[in-house]
C-alpha cells in the first residue's frame, strides 16, 4: 500500500462504494424475483381463470343465440372459437402449474368437459342443426345448463384460489420485503462502516505519507539554506578579495612599468658606455703590440686577475641586483596574496641565483690572491711602464666586459619585466572576471535565499494540511 501512488489510493477508496452498491443490488434483485414471483403466479392464474369464465359465457351466449336464431351463421363460428381459446387458456394454466388445489380443480373441469358437457353440447348443435329447435333448448335447459353451471362453479372456484394465492403471496411479499429491507439496511450499515474504515485507513496512509514527505522536505530546506548561506558569504568573500587583488595588481603594474622605464635607461647608457670602451681597447691593442714581447709575463698574469676581478665586480653587483629585485618581487608577491604565489617562487629562485652568485664571488677571490702573487712577481720582471699599460688594457678590456654583460642582463630584465607585466594584465582580467561571477554568485546566492523562503511557507501550509502544526 505503500508504494501506491496518491491517485491510486483515492481511486481505491471508491472501492467499498462499489462493493456496497453491488450487495444492495444483488439482495434487491433477489428479493423482488424471489418474493414477487408467486405474486405474479397468482395475478397470472387469476387472470387466466377470468379468461375462461369469460369463454365459457360466450360459449353459452353464442348456444342460446343459436337455438333463437337457427339460420345465424356467427353464432356458431364464435361458439367454436371461444371454445378453442378456453382449451388453449386451459393448457396454459396446466403448463404454469400451481398449487395441487389448482391442479385437481383443473383435472375435475376436464372430466367434467370430456364425460358431460361436450356429448350434451354436440347433441344440442346437432338438433339445432337438424332443425329441432324444441329439443335443442329442452336438451340445454334441461341436461346442460345444471352441468354448464357446474363447470362454471370450477371455474369461478379457480378464480377464489387464485385470489386466495394473490392473498398470500402478497403477505409473503410484504414479510420478505421486510425483511430485505433490513437486509439492505444491514448491508448500507455495513458498507457504510467498511467505507468510513476504509476511508480512516486511506487517510491514515495518506497523512503518514505526506507527513514523512513533509519531515524529507524540512530536512531538505535546512540543509538548503545552510548551503545558501554558505554561498552567500563564499561570494561576498570572493568579491572583497577580488577588489583587495584587483587593486595590488594595479601598484604592482605601476611599480613594474617605473622598474622597466629604469632598466631601458640603464640599457641605453650600458650601450654609449660599451661603444666607448671598444674604442679604448683597441687604442691600447696598438700600444700593447709594440711592448708584447717585454711584458707578455705580466700581461698574463695581469690579464687573469683583472679578468677574476672583473668577473667578481659583475657577479657582485648582480648578486647585489638581483638580490634587490627579488626583495622587492616577494614583497609585491606578498601583497598580492593568491594571485602572486607563483611571482614569490620566482622571486625564491632569483635569490637562489643569487646566493650562488656569492659562492662563486668566494672561489674567485682565492683566484685574485694567486693572480696578485703572480702580479707581484711580474711587476718586477716588466717595470712601471709594461705594468701601467697593462693594467690600462686589462681595465680597458674589463670595463668593456661588464658593460656588455649589463647590457645584455638590462634587456634580458626587460624582457622578464614584459613578460611579468603581460602575466599581470591577464591576472587583471582574469580580476575582473571573477568579481563578474562574484556578483553572479551573489545575485543566486539571494535568489535562492528568497525561494528558499518560499518553499519554507510551502512546507508550513503541508505540515498545516497533515495535522502538524506550522
Amino acid at each position: 500500500m505503500q508504494n501506491l501512488t496518491l491517485s491510486r489510493k483515492l481511486y481505491l477508496t471508491a472501492v467499498p462504494l462499489v462493493v456496497m452498491g453491488g450487495m444492495i443490488s444483488l439482495i434487491t434483485w433477489r428479493s423482488l424475483r424471489d418474493n414477487a414471483a408467486p405474486l405474479i403466479a397468482a395475478q397470472q392464474l387469476r387472470g387466466l381463470a377470468l379468461t375462461s369464465l369469460s369463454l365459457l359465457l360466450t360459449q353459452d351466449d353464442a348456444t342460446k343465440t343459436m337455438m333463437l336464431d337457427p339460420d345465424n351463421p356467427t353464432s356458431n363460428v364464435r361458439k367454436i372459437k371461444a371454445y378453442d381459446d378456453n382449451e388453449k387458456v386451459l393448457a396454459a394454466i396446466e403448463k404454469a402449474g400451481g398449487s395441487p388445489e389448482v391442479q385437481n380443480t383443473l383435472r375435475q373441469m376436464r372430466d367434467l368437459d370430456a364425460k358431460v358437457l361436450r356429448d350434451i353440447d354436440t347433441s344440442v348443435l346437432e338438433a339445432v342443426g337438424d332443425g329441432k329447435v324444441d329439443k335443442a333448448r329442452k336438451l340445454y335447459f334441461e341436461t346442460y345448463e345444471p352441468e354448464r353451471a357446474k363447470y362454471e362453479v370450477y371455474v369461478r372456484n379457480l378464480v377464489k384460489i387464485a385470489d386466495s394465492e394473490s392473498q398470500r403471496a402478497e403477505q409473503h411479499l410484504r414479510e420478505t420485503n421486510q425483511r430485505s429491507l433490513r437486509n439492505i439496511l444491514a448491508a448500507l450499515v455495513l458498507g457504510l462502516g467498511g467505507v468510513a474504515a476504509w476511508f480512516v485507513f486511506i487517510a491514515g496512509s495518506i497523512t503518514r505519507r505526506m507527513s514523512s514527505i513533509v519531515s524529507h522536505l524540512l530536512q531538505e530546506h535546512k540543509a538548503s539554506s545552510e548551503f545558501t548561506e554558505r554561498i552567500w558569504t563564499a561570494s561576498q568573500a570572493l568579491s572583497d578579495n577580488v577588489s583587495s587583488t584587483s587593486a595590488s595588481l594595479e601598484q604592482i603594474e605601476s611599480s613594474l612599468s617605473d622598474f622597466a622605464g629604469r632598466i631601458q635607461s640603464t640599457s641605453r647608457h650600458a650601450s654609449l658606455a660599451q661603444e666607448s670602451s671598444t674604442e679604448t681597447v683597441a687604442s691600447a691593442d696598438a700600444a700593447t703590440q709594440s711592448i708584447q714581447q717585454l711584458v707578455s709575463a705580466t700581461e698574463q698574469a695581469q690579464e687573469q686577475s683583472a679578468h677574476i676581478m672583473g668577473v667578481i665586480k659583475v657577479i657582485d653587483g648582480i648578486s647585489f641586483k638581483t638580490n634587490i629585485l627579488a626583495l622587492n618581487a616577494a614583497v609585491e608577491a606578498a601583497r598580492a596574496g593568491e594571485a602572486g604565489l607563483g611571482f614569490s617562487v620566482v622571486a625564491d629562485e632569483v635569490r637562489n641565483l643569487a646566493k650562488n652568485c656569492a659562492d662563486a664571488a668566494h672561489q674567485s677571490a682565492e683566484l685574485i690572491e694567486a693572480s696578485v702573487a703572480k702580479s707581484k712577481e711580474a711587476f718586477h720582471i716588466s717595470g712601471g711602464a709594461a705594468h701601467a699599460l697593462s693594467e690600462i688594457i686589462n681595465k680597458s678590456r674589463n670595463i668593456h666586459s661588464v658593460i656588455g654583460e649589463i647590457a645584455a642582463n638590462a634587456q634580458s630584465q626587460a624582457e622578464n619585466i614584459r613578460q611579468i607585466n603581460e602575466s599581470l594584465n591577464h591576472i587583471g582580467g582574469i580580476g575582473i572576471k571573477s568579481a563578474q561571477e562574484a556578483e553572479k554568485t551573489h545575485g543566486i546566492a539571494e535568489n535562492l535565499s528568497t525561494r528558499s523562503a518560499n518553499l519554507e511557507n510551502v512546507i508550513g501550509d503541508l505540515r498545516a494540511l497533515v495535522g502538524a502544526g506550522r
